[in-house]
């Protein structure tokens, strides 16, 4: 079965129908390394104090590019967090979070932004508030799956079947807001469209080249962004009242 190039069109236009903005999150060295950073995304009351990084358990500087052969790491960061007791005071509690998260990366070269953030959901108490977010350009989650194509694509001839799982693919980027992932995939997508024609004349080179493509957008690296579910939150010190701390003094 084929699938009319009219009817393709609609889903390269889904494609682009968020704008590519933003670019990888930290910077990306020579192939074969990977770089970490820590990014600390807080304002008033939170302040971070200091932050610790580990890859595979070695003590790592931030921002440091390592070599880093392909297959699973694991990143792990602990952070120091300080916390207003008020307004009209210099007081602050004292917060420890501590996160990982293990991700595969390739030959290429690899980033990793880990983001320090509160949530803004005012009803929680200060320290439930903090979380930490992984940003991943070059890596991948490594419980990432490729979504399964639509149950119509089995029914294409072979170089419509490759349009149609790359647009679900694309498609679901999209959904995922993953901008990073949703440009390599519409960039395939597009040379795609434009060889089908080719394809459907008996061009082999073109079906060739399709198929290649397809294989290609299913390895396109996005920005993960990862909330870590074994995140831990420790409470050190805290605020106390006025009563508390006099009677501590005496």
């Amino acid at each position: 079965m084929r699938l009319p190039l009219l009817a393709v069109l609609p889903l390269l236009a889904a494609c682009a129908a968020s704008p590519i903005r933003g670019a990888a999150p930290g910077p990306i060295a020579a192939p074969g390394t990977l770089t970490v950073s820590v990014t600390p995304d807080l304002a008033w009351p939170f302040r971070l104090e200091r932050s610790l990084l580990a890859v595979d358990g070695a003590r790592y500087t931030s921002g440091t590019p390592i070599g880093a052969t392909p297959g699973l790491h694991t990143v792990t960061v602990e952070a120091e967090i300080t916390i207003a007791c008020s307004l009209f005071s210099s007081d602050r509690s004292k917060v420890r979070v501590r996160a990982s998260k293990t991700v595969e990366i390739d030959e290429a070269p690899a980033s990793i932004r880990v983001r320090l953030f509160a949530d803004p959901g005012f009803t929680h108490e200060h320290e439930e508030r903090l979380d930490v977010a992984f940003e991943l350009a070059g890596a991948r989650d490594s419980l990432r799956f490729i979504p399964a194509p639509p149950a119509a694509c089995l029914e294409l001839s072979p170089p419509h079947a490759d349009a149609c799982r790359v647009a679900a693919q694309c498609d679901d980027a999209r959904r995922r807001r993953d901008i990073i992932y949703l440009s390599c995939a519409a960039e395939k997508l597009a040379i795609i469209l434009a060889r089908l024609p080719a394809a459907d004349a008996g061009n082999a080179a073109a079906s060739d080249e399709i198929a290649r493509l397809e294989r290609e957008a299913e390895q396109c690296i996005g920005e993960e962004i990862a909330w870590v579910g074994s995140r831990e939150v420790l409470m050190e010190t805290g605020c106390g009242t006025d009563l508390d701390r006099a009677l501590a003094e005496n």
